[in-house]
């Protein structure tokens, strides 16, 4: 006999709540500055940046011309367009220097986490930068099954935010509304960006068409649209 494990909501909160003991202990903090091998924020360039963030818009402009076996929402197809034609180097400079920034795993999906007895633990660091814990959750729960999402996704933020705020991170620089629109927001512009690199290089059938379906499901759900939906995110 197989003993059953935790429930998928159980190990998205035991998820969440690992992820916010790392960000409370690196919340704001200087010492990320001293991380030679961390992707910083400050180390960041405008040729990197358009060079990253253009190869991803690039995929993108082939893609939506149509794919085999993949249908796209016009939802969806506005918000991309959008996004990309939003982009601008002294308006992602902008958001940096005024948002919360903190330790983040940068390639944050399921697959790089494992649940244990002890609690989950957060794999695969090569991406890590000093970027935005609300984004970091959303670009996470993308990739959760829509209806878990849609039932959860509230009750584990707001699980997220207490932890924070029991380890440490003071509570009007973590309020519920800030990391909810960073969620949203940055988790869409986050997806705006992984988005066209998911279907280059995961083109086994059904896949492509998954990614598209999780994505529009999540604009859908949070009233993203080409209108409020901010420039694509590399980090």
């Amino acid at each position: 006999m197989t003993a059953a494990g935790p429930g998928i909501e159980a190990v998205i909160e035991s998820t969440f709540l690992a992820t916010a003991r790392v960000h409370a202990k690196f919340w704001r903090s200087e010492s990320l500055q001293a991380l030679s091998w961390l992707a910083l924020r400050k180390e960041d360039n405008q040729k990197n940046w358009t060079q990253m963030l253009g190869w991803s818009k690039m995929m993108w402009q082939k893609q939506k011309e149509g794919i085999e076996g993949v249908t796209y929402d016009p939802l969806l197809l506005e918000v991309m367009d959008a996004s990309f034609s939003k982009m601008d180097w002294e308006s992602h400079l902008a958001r940096l220097a005024a948002g919360c920034f903190t330790l983040t795993q940068g390639d944050f999906h399921p697959y790089n986490t494992m649940a244990t007895d002890r609690g989950a633990v957060l794999l695969d660091w090569e991406l890590a930068s000093a970027g935005s814990p609300g984004q970091e959750l959303g670009q996470y729960m993308v990739n959760i099954d829509i209806e878990a999402r849609r039932t959860s996704e509230r009750r584990l933020v707001e699980a997220y935010r207490i932890t924070l705020i029991e380890h440490g991170v003071p509570a009007e620089d973590a309020s519920f509304e800030a990391l909810w629109e960073e969620y949203v927001f940055g988790g869409a512009a986050k997806w705006v960006w992984v988005l066209p690199i998911c279907i280059q290089f995961f083109p086994a059938e059904g896949w492509q068409q998954w990614f598209v379906d999780q994505v529009t499901a999540f604009l859908k759900d949070h009233g993203v649209t080409a209108d409020n939906c901010h420039q694509p995110r590399k980090a």
